[in-house]
């Protein structure tokens, strides 16, 4: 009997820990964007300046908030949109993989320079608490590479539902800042040799300088 009672208070202990735990790490909110740093429109003196491509922020409640644009440097468009339960849920799921947070093995020998978007992650959870990463898609495992084509496509095909006032100065300024931690941007004089492949029986291609951007 005594084993009985002390076996159901262990099992109640157990299941009173873990739903603890689940309620303190719910996901609030997700703010998600894809950025980089770009040469146009700029000048010797400020060779680089921040280019925020596309922001979706989406909170538990199922509001979804989305900056985009509609070509490279055209003006920030900003709307509700919505998405189906389906959508939502394939995201958080993707959210609550602890791969998404891995980071990834350092390249001691890097053989090229990326020029693509860099993708933001900060995940908001109900204790206020802060997760935050940036992803870059040469080093992106399977399942960040998953949420990043998801989310590409919500950006790339919304369902607009109204347009909206937003502001995203704060966060860009926050971003940006967070970015240069942990990326390097190249000088605007410093040339790179490349040399082309060469293919078995054909002639071998001409060696070039790119000036990286």
């Amino acid at each position: 009997m005594r084993k009985s009672i002390n076996g159901i208070l262990l099992l109640m202990v157990i299941s009173f820990i873990l739903y603890s735990c689940q309620n303190h790490n719910k996901i609030r909110t997700l703010y998600w964007s894809g950025s980089c740093f770009t040469t146009s429109d700029c000048d010797s003196v400020h060779p680089w300046r921040f280019y925020l491509g596309y922001y979706i922020e989406l909170s538990d409640t199922g509001d979804v908030k989305l900056m985009k644009r509609e070509a490279f440097n055209r003006p920030k468009e900003y709307y509700r949109i919505s998405l189906t339960d389906s959508v939502k849920d394939s995201i958080f799921r993707l959210l609550m993989n602890d791969a998404m947070f891995v980071d990834p093995k350092p390249n001691p020998n890097p053989t090229y320079t990326y020029d693509g978007f860099y993708y933001n992650i900060r995940l908001q959870y109900d204790t206020n608490d802060i997760r935050h990463d940036i992803i870059r898609v040469p080093e992106a495992n399977k399942i960040q590479k998953k949420l990043i084509r998801l989310l590409d496509s919500i950006s790339n095909r919304p369902h607009i539902m109204s347009g909206i006032i937003l502001d995203l100065k704060k966060y860009e300024e926050i971003t940006e800042q967070e970015m240069l931690k942990k990326i390097t941007l190249f000088k605007i004089e410093e040339n790179v040799e490349i040399i082309m492949p060469t293919v078995p029986g054909k002639h071998p291609p001409r060696s070039r300088t790119k000036i990286l951007p």
